[in-house]
């Protein structure tokens, strides 16, 4: 497979009186047939738009969850009307893959039109990235167009196969997203905020990062990890253990004049409903666990992010769901914008859970420069 930061966007293809295979990410939450996030839906519109008018016959494939068999319940049939009304286009549900069945229904149709294929992980070939499978999907199409970015870092049959058989492009969304994170160390000076968990999956980010930016500021459990590293006592506190890749970072940090930027004081409680003190570094007790940054830290962060010209933020601080633990996350996200609307500073923000929290604080996304819609991708594209 080629590297999808290679692919040129479609507007570079002729694609009239094309069909074209569109991969797209409808994988949105959804209960009793009710959308609760359009936001994928939304950013793939403008690459459809463009497919439309281009008199293209557009073939839409996505998944939805993780099916171990053909269950109604991730049937992409439910969410048509959704995606019908977002797009503002009518869109044909096809329940299978077969060119059959593809074929007798596409050649029905005007040219500009749009059909969206049942659930790719309905079929095994599709997560064991089968070439038989791909080559099936090939065969309904003249051209592939990859505009879901969160599903491009996937060893799958619609995102890495496919482009073996078939002409390649890369839509609108996808390069947008590409474009924005390859700019996170294209100003100076610039930061990256890196919080939450999963230590060992964002390590190769981290090194990354530290090799290429100003300044690295780490919060949440991910930075209880560093301290434990660097010798603090950090008590009862949730985290990961590595000590060895931590302190990889903090030497690749040190060799190319990144400060690490880490909390001094926290929020700490023996459980996430006791009662809740400050302690800075040392005053940690076995009893403690973390749960949140203190306010020196707070504004250490505000004060370094001031300086900067591009914002990175993926992660809470702490455990913003709870009242007691939310300040530093909020403090945070009221910061960056302020940062963005008053500075001009390029702020981006990454991660389902950084996007559940600005929500939850009354922001949206344009009160930033830009919101990724990549989870595991982001992650895996920031660490290349």
């Amino acid at each position: 497979m080629g590297d999808i930061r290679d692919l040129p966007v479609i507007d570079a293809a002729n694609i009239s009186n094309s069909r074209v295979l569109l991969r797209v990410d409808l994988n949105v939450p959804i209960s009793n047939g009710e959308v609760h996030d359009k936001t994928r839906i939304e950013r793939i519109a403008p690459t459809v738009e463009f497919l439309v008018k281009a008199k293209a016959k557009v073939v839409m494939i996505s998944h939805l969850g993780r099916p171990k068999a053909r269950e109604e319940e991730f049937s992409l049939k439910q969410v048509v009307d959704v995606v019908s009304k977002v797009l503002g286009v009518e869109i044909t549900f096809i329940p299978d893959i077969t060119r059959e069945e593809v074929d007798s229904v596409i050649d029905s149709l005007p040219w500009g039109s749009v059909v969206l294929l049942e659930n790719l992980r309905f079929f095994a070939g599709e997560v064991e990235n089968d070439l038989g499978f791909a080559g099936q999907l090939a065969s309904l199409a003249d051209i592939y167009v990859n505009d879901a970015f969160s599903c491009s870092h996937r060893k799958h049959a619609s995102v890495d196969a496919i482009m073996n058989l078939l002409p390649s492009f890369a839509g609108f969304n996808l390069q947008e997203e590409l474009n924005y994170l390859a700019g996170i160390v294209s100003e100076s000076p610039g930061a990256a905020i890196i919080g939450g968990a999963k230590t060992s999956v964002k390590i190769p980010m981290l090194r990354n990062f530290a090799s290429r930016l100003d300044f690295l500021i780490l919060g949440g459990s991910l930075s209880t990890t560093f301290l434990d590293a660097m010798g603090f006592k950090v008590g009862n506190s949730f985290f990961e253990k590595n000590v060895e890749e931590a302190l990889a970072v903090i030497e690749a940090a040190k060799e190319s004049g990144c400060k690490i930027i880490l909390p001094v004081d926290h929020a700490v409680a023996q459980n996430l409903e006791g009662p809740v003190t400050v302690k800075d570094n040392n005053d940690i007790t076995m009893e403690d666990s973390i749960f949140d940054i203190g306010e020196k830290t707070s504004r250490i962060i505000e004060e370094t992010i001031r300086k900067c010209k591009t914002i990175f933020w993926n992660g809470p601080l702490g455990v913003f769901e709870h009242e007691s633990f939310k300040g530093g996350t909020e403090r945070l996200t009221k910061a960056l914008v302020s940062c963005h609307k008053e500075n001009g500073a390029k702020t981006i923000i990454g991660g389902g859970d950084s996007i559940f929290a600005m929500r939850s604080f009354g922001y949206c996304e344009q009160d930033f420069s830009y919101v990724s819609t990549g989870g595991g991708a982001l992650l895996h594209f920031l660490a290349l």
